[in-house]
């Protein structure tokens, strides 16, 4: 009996910390992913003018995790923003902002240019299909 009382603990706080985290999603989605995308850029910034002095297994991966998930969490953000937007456009006017800093954050920095020589040379994985 105890143990079908823990049992049923725990799957209760799992659902109420699911519900919690939907609920903080549904709110800061876009604001999240916008957060996220700077803190990505000023993390290449950064570090992308030490790679070329510090040579450190942690910093580089760091730095190769940033360079890899920036593109990424940009492009998605701008995808949830344009389906929250066809949703309700004019819910957040703040919101028409974002895109415009987004699509700067794909730019990608003069810092880092590419993270390898290979990066370089096959950029054209980016565009096709």
């Amino acid at each position: 009996m105890v143990g079908r009382g823990k049992t049923v603990t725990s799957i209760e706080s799992t659902l109420i910390l699911k519900k919690l985290l939907r609920n903080i999603w549904s709110a800061w989605d876009v604001r999240g992913m916008v957060l996220l995308s700077l803190f990505l850029q000023i993390v290449l910034y950064i570090l992308g003018q030490r790679r070329r002095y510090s040579v450190g297994l942690i910093s580089r991966m760091i730095l190769w995790f940033a360079y890899i998930s920036a593109d990424w969490v940009a492009i998605a953000a701008l995808g949830k923003l344009s389906s929250t937007h066809a949703l309700s456009p004019t819910k957040n006017v703040l919101r028409a902002l974002w895109a415009p800093i987004l699509i700067l954050h794909l730019g990608d920095l003069d810092t880092i240019t590419a993270y390898a020589l290979q990066d370089t040379q096959l950029w054209t994985r980016d565009i096709s299909p």
